[in-house]
């Protein structure tokens, strides 16, 4: 993937919860990055060793999220806010306990049934016009 990708401006932000939008930012190379997105989304390896680095990557944040005073605040404040027992009271990155009970065949089913074509918005900000953003 890497050869095909240098040079791309591609960027994915906001992605949380059943309210998840995928933005996508490029002017330059618009058409690669899109294909690219797509086959990210909808074609993902989803193996085994990079899902357990990624879990220990997860894991390890979860430990020294306490290291930040503002993770430490935006955690209290969506548990004051929408309570303790709420999906939208929970920390973003998760807890320890509800990352450790992950594997990767939870991350294949759900990619399965959550994932499709035509099941997702993306959203383009850029300066094109309507004509050269559909091209």
């Amino acid at each position: 993937m890497s050869s095909g990708t240098q040079g791309l401006d591609l960027a994915l932000v906001g992605l949380r919860g059943p309210h998840s939008r995928g933005w996508l930012e490029t002017l330059q190379h618009l058409p690669e990055a899109t294909r690219l997105l797509l086959d990210v989304l909808l074609e993902p390896r989803l193996d085994a060793e990079h899902f357990e680095r990624l879990k220990a990557q997860r894991l390890a944040a979860i430990d020294t999220r306490g290291d930040s005073i503002r993770r430490m605040a935006a955690n209290a404040w969506s548990r004051l806010m929408y309570g303790e027992g709420s999906l939208l009271g929970q920390p973003a990155a998760g807890t320890r306990e509800t990352i450790e009970r992950l594997t990767v065949e939870d991350v294949r089913a759900f990619h399965a049934a959550a994932l499709r074509r035509g099941g997702a918005r993306v959203v383009l900000a850029s300066g094109l016009d309507a004509a050269a953003t559909r091209a």
